[in-house]
């Protein structure tokens, strides 16, 4: 009976570690709505098992494709023409992050590889030491120390770190060139005049605005250059996750309904009747959802079949870029739909992606 009882506290212990161990999701969603919790949204309503931090496990960018490998390899597709791009001598992987034409990825010792186009400095990371987190935004590369610090790849400093003057307490990046620190301020990392907004859970972000959803379940715009949705979401509550397109915002709910608002030229806002929904991911003017079974739901323009997710099962987490979606399986394996002009969908072989 002793031996029974020490096995389920084991038990409850792990799923106690796993709960507490996601650095970005416990209080804080993700990516490419960047990142967010997914693990207690999913808890909440009986669902498959969420991945911790699947975001620093597969990333997209618009010409590539990148996922970390349960032995610390790294898988990569994309822009074959750029033979200047290559992961496969990597190991000890922890995390990775794909650029507009680079890749980066965390060592298990705290240093960083990089490999892609370097014409901003951006892979001049060999010497960075004791990080804790990296990002890689367009040409830029950002990385986060464990004092705090955020350095930035920089040209002719391959042999120093370039620390960003002004942060010292930052406890994550996010997509864009945003950061969140420890006591939960939001930061823009290329302006450091100071929080551009408190109490910030999660950055959404793309190249056409920027939505902060707070600690409270609240969302406001930092950026909505047109004006298209602010007005609508500063209404929203009770939100879980969030995620932007092109001129419109899409927001989960804690009971799984999904509110939407902005633009709705192709009906990527066309979410009021979704339920269960866990997971929420915006292409430019498509919006994927994750249901509490694994199955997908997609809305919006399908001129590259990026919204062909119907037969979907088993995923626990998606992502997507702006013709493309991407779905991780429990199994480890990767799905692809959309647009492929680089190889950028090819993944059916991969196997054995790390999902925690």
């Amino acid at each position: 009976m002793k031996k029974l009882i020490a096995i389920a506290l084991s038990i409850l212990l792990c799923f106690s570690l796993f709960a507490c161990g996601k650095s970005d999701t416990s209080d804080t969603p993700t990516e490419n709505t960047v990142n967010s919790e997914t693990n207690d949204k999913a808890d909440s309503q009986d669902a498959i098992t969420r991945p911790v931090n699947a975001g620093k496990f597969v990333d997209l960018s618009e010409n590539y494709t990148v996922a970390l490998k349960n032995d610390g390899t790294v898988f990569s597709t994309g822009v074959s023409s750029l033979s200047y791009v290559f992961t496969g001598e990597w190991t000890d992987i922890v995390a990775v992050s794909a650029g507009a034409h680079h890749i980066v990825a965390l060592k298990s010792d705290g240093t960083v590889v990089a490999t892609g186009l370097n014409n901003e400095g951006q892979c001049n990371v060999k010497y960075w030491t004791d990080i804790k987190e990296i990002r890689a935004v367009g040409n830029k590369t950002y990385g986060v120390k464990l004092d705090g610090t955020v350095l930035k790849a920089i040209a002719n400093t391959d042999y120093t770190e370039y620390a960003v003057n002004g942060f010292e307490n930052i406890d994550r990046l996010c997509d864009g060139g945003f950061a969140i620190s420890e006591d939960d301020k939001a930061y823009m990392l290329n302006n450091n005049s100071g929080p551009v907004e408190t109490n910030v859970r999660n950055i959404a972000y793309n190249n056409y605005a920027v939505v902060l959803l707070k600690k409270d379940g609240t969302v406001s715009a930092y950026s909505d250059p047109d004006n298209k949705f602010s007005n609508e979401i500063s209404k929203w509550s009770d939100i879980t996750d969030v995620a932007t397109g092109y001129l419109y915002t899409v927001g989960v709910r804690s009971d799984g309904t999904v509110l939407a608002a902005g633009q709705n030229t192709d009906g990527q806002c066309d979410v009021s009747e979704w339920t269960d929904i866990v997971d929420v991911s915006c292409g430019r003017d498509f919006t994927v959802g994750l249901k509490a079974d694994g199955t997908v739901v997609a809305t919006g323009f399908n001129g590259y079949g990026q919204c062909n997710v119907s037969e979907w099962s088993d995923i626990v987490a998606i992502f997507t870029d702006s013709l493309r979606t991407i779905g991780l399986k429990a199994d480890g394996t990767l799905v692809a739909t959309g647009l492929n002009n680089d190889q950028q969908c090819n993944v059916s072989t991969w196997k054995d992606i790390k999902i925690r």
